[in-house]
C-alpha cells in the first residue's frame, strides 16, 4: 500500500469526520488538546522522572490553556517545555475557542431560524400564513385578554425572522400573549416533531402560497389528523369553494369546521347590497373588540319560564335563542318556548360582562305584527363595477331576496364574462343584464354614466392585480363615484368589496358608502370559532338565506310618538310584536349612521323616528 494512498485516505476521513458540523470538530480539537497534554506530560516526567506526575500534568495543562503561566520559569528544560507547550496551545485553543464561538452563533441562528422544539400547553396553533393573520392574531390577543398568559404558536413555509418582523411591524402585543414562530414545512408529516398537537386549545389552517386548493388543504387534514389523537381539539380550515365540499367530506369529523371563504362573502355582500349598513353588524358580532355571540348557562330563575320574560329580563345582554342538550341552535325561537335545565342561553353580550336580570314578564300580544309587511326591498337597478369569482354568486344570492325583476349593469371585459353569464343568468328568471365592455376603472367611461338610474353601486375586486393594488382601485374609483354623486339628490349607495381592513382607514366615512371586507369578516369568524364552537350554527345561520337573518326596520313604521326620549326596553317590546330578537338600533343622521349593538334595557336613549331597529328575525 502506497503512502500516497495512506494520505489521501487519511485526508478523506478527516474530511469526512469535519463535515459532520461543528459539534465534531470541537470533539476533535478537544480529544487533541488531551491527547497533547498527556503525550508532553509523559515526556516531560520520563526526562525528569524526579518530578510528581501529577503536578507535571497540571504544569502542562495551565502552560497548554494560559499563555502566561511560564513567564517565571527557571531551568532551560523547564523553560523550553513550558514554551513548546503554549505554542501548541494557542494554536490548538485559539481553534476550539473558535469553534466554540461558531457553535454558539450557530445555535442562535437556528433558534431565530425557528429551529427548535416548542413546549406549550393549552395553546393556540396557526398553521399557515396569509394577509389574514394579522386581524386573526388581533382577535385572539382581545379574546385572552382576560387569560393570566396565553401562547399562540404559528407554523408557516415563512422565514421566521420575516414573520416576526411583520408581527411587530402589524400589531402590538401584550407581555402576558407570547407569539412563537416557527418554520417548517406544513404539509410534511415529520415537520411537526418540535410540538405536541394534542395539547392545543385549538388549531387553524390558513391558507398559503403552498397551500393554494383544495387537494392541498385536504393532504394538510391528513396530516393533522394522523398527528392528533384528542377529537377534543377544534380545527378551523379556509375553504375557497363551497363546491369543493366533497372532495373533503369523507375526513370531516365532528371537530372539524370549514369556513368557505366564497359563499360566506358572496352571501355577506349580497345581503349588504340589500340592506345598507349590515356589515358594521357582521364586523362588530364576529370580533372580540364589543359585544359578540355568547352561549351562557341559564340561570336558575328561567326554568320554567318562557322565552319572552328571559328575553326582557336581562338587562345589559340581548338575547337571541336557545342551545338545547342535544346540541342544536334554536335563533328566535317560539317566544311562549319554557326553558328547562339543560337549556343554555345564545346572547349577544359583552366579554366577562355578568348578567343583570330583573324579573319581568311581557304583557303584550307577542308577535302580532308580520315582520314581512314592515321591510321593503327598493332596488331595481343595480350597477356592478368590475367582475371576479365573487361576482356571479352575489347576483345569485341577490335573486334569493326579490321577487321582481332586477336589471344589473356591468362594467367589465365582455369576453370574460359573458360566457358565465349566458350558462348561469338563464336559470334565474328575474334578473336582466346589460355589459359594457370597459375597465370598471376607466374614469372616463364612467363618466358616461347617470348615475340617477342606480339604486345600489357594487365595486369588486379586480383579481388580476395583487390584493394592495386591487384595494388601492376599488377605493379610488368609490372616491370618483363620489363627486359624481355629489350632483345626485338621492345618490346610490355603494358597497366596496376590499380585501385589507386597513385600507378602510384611507377613506371617510358616510352614509352612501359601505365596505364588506374579507380580512375583517373572514378572520373575525375563524377567531370565534376557535374560542367556542358552539356559536357555529348561529353565525351560519345569521348569513345564510334560510332561518332567520339580521334584517333592518324603521322605528318610524312601527312607533308613533312625540316623546323626545325612547326607552330602550319599548324598542325591545316592538321586536317581540314582530315575533324577533332586538339585537340593537341603526343610528341615523344627515350624513353618517352608527350601529349601537346590545342597548341596556334600562337606558333613556334619544332614539329618533328615522332610526332603525336591528332584528334577528324569519323574513
Amino acid at each position: 500500500m502506497s503512502k500516497l494512498y495512506i494520505m489521501n485516505h487519511i485526508r478523506y476521513q478527516l474530511s469526512k469526520f469535519m463535515n459532520r458540523g461543528i459539534k465534531s470538530q470541537i470533539i476533535l480539537f478537544g480529544v487533541l488538546t488531551l491527547v497533547c497534554i498527556l503525550l508532553i506530560s509523559v515526556f516531560y516526567s520520563f526526562l525528569d522522572p524526579s518530578l510528581n506526575k501529577i503536578d507535571v500534568f497540571w504544569n502542562v495543562t495551565t502552560w497548554m490553556l494560559d499563555a502566561g503561566t511560564y513567564a517565571d520559569n527557571t531551568g532551560a528544560l523547564d523553560r523550553f517545555f513550558s514554551f513548546f507547550t503554549t505554542i501548541i496551545g494557542i494554536l490548538l485553543m485559539s481553534s476550539l475557542i473558535g469553534l466554540l464561538s461558531a457553535f454558539i452563533l450557530d445555535y442562535i441562528l437556528k433558534l431565530r431560524k425557528g429551529i427548535g422544539s416548542i413546549r406549550a400547553e393549552n395553546y393556540t396553533l396557526i398553521i399557515g400564513w396569509n394577509f389574514r393573520v394579522f386581524k386573526l392574531l388581533s382577535e385572539l390577543i382581545i379574546s385572552n385578554e382576560n387569560q393570566k398568559s396565553h401562547t399562540i404558536v404559528i407554523l408557516s413555509n415563512m422565514d421566521k425572522l420575516l414573520m416576526d418582523h411583520e408581527i411587530n411591524m402589524n400589531l402590538k402585543v401584550p407581555r402576558k400573549i407570547k407569539i412563537i414562530t416557527r418554520r417548517i414545512q406544513p404539509l410534511l408529516y415529520n415537520s411537526y416533531n418540535i410540538i405536541d398537537l394534542n395539547l392545543a386549545k385549538s388549531i387553524i389552517l390558513l391558507s398559503e402560497a403552498s397551500i393554494i386548493n383544495e387537494i392541498n388543504m385536504l393532504k394538510l387534514l391528513l396530516v393533522v389528523d394522523k398527528i392528533t389523537d384528542n377529537l377534543k381539539i377544534p380545527v378551523i380550515f379556509e375553504i375557497e369553494n363551497e363546491k369543493n365540499k366533497n372532495v373533503l367530506k369523507p375526513l370531516l369529523k365532528e371537530n372539524y369546521y370549514p369556513v368557505f371563504k366564497e359563499a360566506i362573502f358572496s352571501k355577506a355582500i349580497s345581503q349588504t347590497v340589500i340592506q345598507p349598513g349590515l356589515t358594521k353588524v357582521y364586523s362588530e358580532l364576529f370580533s372580540f373588540e364589543e359585544s359578540e355571540i355568547y352561549i351562557q348557562k341559564l340561570p336558575l330563575e328561567f326554568i320554567g319560564k318562557p322565552f319572552s320574560d328571559a328575553y326582557l329580563s336581562i338587562i345589559n345582554s340581548s338575547l337571541i335563542g336557545v342551545f338545547d342538550i342535544n346540541s342544536n341552535t334554536i335563533l328566535n325561537p317560539d317566544k311562549s318556548r319554557l326553558f328547562v335545565d339543560s337549556d343554555e342561553l345564545i346572547l349577544i353580550k359583552k366579554d366577562d360582562y355578568r348578567l343583570i336580570i330583573e324579573n319581568t314578564s311581557s304583557n303584550q300580544d307577542i308577535a302580532s305584527l308580520a315582520l314581512s309587511d314592515y321591510i321593503e326591498i327598493k332596488i331595481k337597478n343595480i350597477l356592478i363595477l368590475g367582475w371576479n369569482s365573487y361576482s356571479l354568486n352575489i347576483i345569485k344570492e341577490i335573486s334569493k331576496y326579490i321577487n321582481f325583476e332586477v336589471q344589473f349593469t356591468i362594467i367589465a371585459d365582455k369576453e370574460y364574462i359573458e360566457n358565465e353569464l349566458i350558462i348561469n343568468m338563464s336559470k334565474l328568471s328575474k334578473i336582466n343584464y346589460n355589459i359594457i365592455n370597459e375597465d370598471h376603472f376607466n374614469f372616463e367611461a364612467l363618466s358616461k354614466l347617470d348615475f340617477e338610474l342606480f339604486d345600489r353601486v357594487l365595486i369588486m375586486r379586480c383579481e388580476r392585480f395583487a390584493i394592495e393594488e386591487s384595494d388601492a382601485i376599488a377605493i379610488s374609483t368609490m372616491i370618483y363615484l363620489k363627486e359624481c354623486f355629489k350632483k345626485l339628490t338621492d345618490p346610490p349607495a355603494i358597497t366596496l368589496q376590499i380585501e385589507v381592513e386597513k385600507n378602510q382607514d384611507l377613506i371617510e366615512n358616510d352614509t352612501i358608502s359601505e365596505y364588506v371586507i374579507s380580512d375583517s369578516l373572514i378572520s373575525g369568524i375563524i377567531s370565534q370559532l376557535s374560542e367556542n364552537q358552539k356559536i357555529n350554527n348561529s353565525i351560519l345561520e345569521l348569513i345564510n338565506e334560510w332561518g332567520n337573518e339580521i334584517y333592518f326596520v324603521e322605528i318610524n313604521k312601527l312607533l308613533q310618538t312625540n316623546e323626545q326620549k325612547i326607552k330602550s326596553k319599548d324598542l325591545y317590546n316592538l321586536a317581540l310584536k314582530l315575533d324577533s330578537c332586538l339585537i340593537g338600533v341603526k343610528l341615523n343622521s344627515l350624513n353618517s349612521y352608527e350601529i349601537l349593538l346590545n342597548p341596556h334595557k334600562d337606558n333613556f336613549s334619544n332614539f329618533s323616528l328615522n332610526d332603525e331597529l336591528i332584528l334577528i328575525g324569519d323574513y
